[in-house]
Parts: structure tokens; sequence; C-alpha cells
């Protein structure tokens, strides 16, 4: 909404052609906007396998993954994401997050401080609970981290270009979510449905899984949604539902201590034995097998070669 007059503002136009005085008080929201204090930000393209932490930070720090895809872990859980996903990391929560080995993410962040930080990005759509999420108009985000990078200088007139480029960048990440609620939420998107099937497979990847019930509660044809999502990802529904399946249990093997048959529960295969041949199948080796490779035997960093096929 334009501000036409602030509320303590005496302008003599304001009764313009017999109209009485108009006065919008904006107080309450810029209060809450601009608390929110910039503490740093930037863009990585990823190597493979690049990890960083487990470690705490006492600022809220935004992630949006512009391309590849990785794993973040997070509150004894695993996050497979990829392009349009975002992940928002609270203050003093231990949280740890990794390239992928052969496609290795690229992603910018933002940190911030401030009182109404918490509610704020509670508006925008994330949680503790649930700290990943899509956003939209990724390349007008990223326009305005670079609008701050190029900001170096301490003048007063750089320091309130960086607060205003963050500020756009948060109302863009705002309108985006206040357009995918006026259009219905994650599976009513009017234009391409692969980024939200793909937001619900990444969630629900251990359950069990109809297609074609997903295609219905969607209500499009089975065959459209196949034949849409496997153009944009270059997956099948089913296929892709395999490769987030395989992702996790890669990371469950090398990050935790549970046992084959709890890793395949997890990931949704009742059966230790059907997972075991499926894993075997697309990554070349037994879960054991997996689980006792050194990273080295993966990836040697030094030459950028892959050692070994991963899936």
């Amino acid at each position: 909404m334009e501000r036409q007059t602030v509320d303590f503002v005496k302008d003599p136009f304001g009764c313009f052609l017999g109209e009485e005085q108009r006065s919008l008080n904006f107080q309450d929201a810029e209060n809450k906007a601009s608390d929110l204090q910039l503490m740093y930000c930037g863009k990585e393209r990823c190597v493979p396998g690049h990890r960083y932490g487990p470690n705490k930070r006492n600022l809220y720090l935004l992630h949006v993954v512009y391309s590849g895809v990785g794993t973040l872990f997070v509150n004894g859980e695993y996050y497979h994401l990829s392009k349009g996903n975002a992940f928002l990391l609270y203050p003093h929560v231990e949280a740890w997050y990794e390239a992928d080995l052969t496609e290795p993410w690229s992603y910018f962040w933002i940190g911030v401080r401030g009182v109404d930080a918490d509610s704020f990005f509670t508006e925008v759509g994330f949680s503790k609970e649930k700290p990943v999420g899509i956003v939209h108009q990724m390349d007008n985000l990223l326009l305005y981290i670079n609008k701050i990078l190029q900001k170096q200088d301490y003048t007063i007139e750089e320091q309130l270009s960086r607060s205003a480029y963050m500020h756009l960048f948060f109302a863009n990440l705002l309108r985006g979510k206040q357009e995918e609620a006026h259009w219905g939420g994650p599976l009513k998107d009017l234009g391409s449905h692969s980024a939200r099937v793909r937001a619900y497979l990444d969630e629900h990847y251990h359950e069990d899984i109809s297609i074609s019930a997903l295609a219905k509660e969607m209500g499009i044809h089975r065959a459209h949604l196949f034949n849409s999502f496997k153009k944009d990802t270059g997956y099948s529904p089913k296929e892709y539902l395999l490769y987030i399946r395989m992702q996790n249990a890669k990371a469950m093997l090398r990050r935790t201590g549970k046992s084959i048959a709890e890793i395949a529960y997890m990931v949704g295969y009742h059966d230790p034995l059907s997972f075991s041949k499926i894993f075997r199948q697309k990554i070349g080796v037994s879960p054991l097998q997996y689980r006792n490779m050194k990273e080295e035997m993966l990836y040697n960093r030094e030459t950028g070669e892959y050692l070994q096929h991963l899936y």
C-alpha cells in the first residue's frame, strides 16, 4: 500500500478535491520490519561433498538453494533439498548441511537478528518443526543479495542501502508466500505442479505413496502429472521418490548408528531385504558396504575424480 501521508504530518493537500484528509499509521508494521538487523549475507557454488557444521548460531540464517542438491540435518531429521528449496537455521539450534557428491548445490544466504524475527519467519512459513520450505522469485531474491554485496563500505548511504535491499529481499519472500496462499496452498498451484509434487515427495518419502492418489488429490490426470514432472525434473515421480529414498538412506548410513532394518523402515521400506536389494542396484554396493566406506573412497577432492559411480 502506498503511503499517502504520515499520521504526524499536517499536509494542506490532504483535503484535495473535497476529500477529507487521509492518514495512515504504519507504526506497528514499520517497527516490526525495521527490527530486522542484517548481520551478513553471501552466496556459494559448493564443491562436491562440501559440508558446513555441525554448529550453532546466535542469529536466524536463511539459505536458498539456487541449483543442485544437498542434505540438511537438523532436529534429528534429514532433508534432501534442491533448487527452489529454502531452509532456516534458528538461533542456538545445532545443524549441519552438505553438498551432494554428484550434483553439488549452489545457494545464497542471509543472516538477521531482531526481537520480532521469529514471528516474521513464522509469517513466511517457517518454524522450528518445519525449517524447510519452497521459495518463489529466486532471481529477485538473488538480485537483492548481489545488491547488498556491492555495498561494502560503512558510510551512512551504504548502510541504508544494505538495509533497504534486505527489506526488499524479505518483502519478496513474504509476497511469494501470500501468493501461494491465495492460490490454495502447496497442492493447488495453477501453474506447473512439479515443484509442489517434489515438495510433497521430499516430505513424505517415508510413507506409502501412490502417484495416482497424489494426482487425484491435485485434481489432474496421472499422465499429465507424469509428463510434466518428467519434463521439469528429468525424473518420473516414481524415479524421484526412489532417488529421495536412496539419498536419505545414504545420509543415515553415514551419519547415524541405526540398523539397516531401521533405516529401511525410515525411508519407506517395510522389508529390509527388498531395501538392500534396491540399494545395491542403485548405489552399486550393499548398505553395510556403503556404511563402511570412507569418504575418500567416494570422491577424491584433490583431483575432482569420482572413484565410484554414485546414484
